[in-house]
């Protein structure tokens, strides 16, 4: 004769599963596929899943804001998106300005603008690269705490170049206008024994970002040679 208490046990055990896999399964099948373009007021409260192109990211408290736009860039959506939830991207190097992402989310209104919330692993997700292998200077600099660790490849003018020690430091100019300068570091470099690269050089360097505590500054820091271009 089976125990009662572990009989009890066992039904709760079967129960709480059967309900787990409930809200997975309706959480999944609830989200309505739409275009950006479509999302408005009706949908307050639904799930709902789209897909489209970054051409902006917020780093907040908690969460990141990230914007997206549709095909035809006339139109975008503002997502706000859990740290942890990125935490399980494994290509969080590619979420970046131009990359295709899909997301699904809550449709929410924030100061009368239409958002998505999205709050659970698994709901973005990289669909294809950015098109351009180069990063703009200035999404770094307005980014700094995303883009801090990754490797980063750029492309800009260089607008000063001195030696510091066994390093080379040069200060790069966006080549797109921007009013930004982009401190590059490169490691263990003498400019000076060669004189490849100087002022007024257009040039591609690949690097990890991070902030430099000496001179309070974030930067690339390379230990390969800059290319010039």
């Amino acid at each position: 004769m089976i125990d009662e208490k572990k009989l009890l046990t066992f039904a709760v055990v079967i129960s709480l599963i059967g309900t787990a896999s409930l809200y997975i399964y309706s959480a999944n099948q609830d989200a309505e596929r739409v275009e950006i373009n479509e999302i408005d007021e009706k949908m307050l409260g639904s799930q709902v899943e789209t897909s489209g192109f970054i051409s902006n990211i917020v780093t907040l408290d908690d969460q990141y804001l990230v914007k997206l736009n549709g095909d035809q860039g006339n139109i975008s959506l503002t997502t706000f998106i859990d740290n942890r939830v990125l935490s399980y991207i494994d290509e969080k190097d590619e979420v970046r300005t131009g990359a295709e992402v899909f997301v699904r989310g809550r449709i929410d209104i924030y100061e009368g603008e239409i958002n998505m919330i999205v709050s659970r692993a698994g709901d973005f997700r990289v669909i294809e690269n950015a098109y351009s292998s180069f990063t703009v200077p200035s999404e770094l600099l307005d980014n700094a705490e995303w883009h801090e660790g990754m490797e980063h490849k750029i492309r800009g003018e260089v607008i000063s170049i001195t030696s510091v020690g066994e390093d080379t430091i040069l200060e790069l100019k966006p080549l797109n206008g921007e009013d930004c300068l982009l401190m590059v570091r490169i490691k263990e470099w003498d400019f000076t024994e060669t004189y490849s690269i100087s002022r007024g050089s257009i040039i591609v360097v690949k690097g990890s970002f991070e902030y430099d505590t000496y001179r309070g500054r974030w930067c690339i820091v390379s230990e390969n040679q800059p290319l010039d271009h």
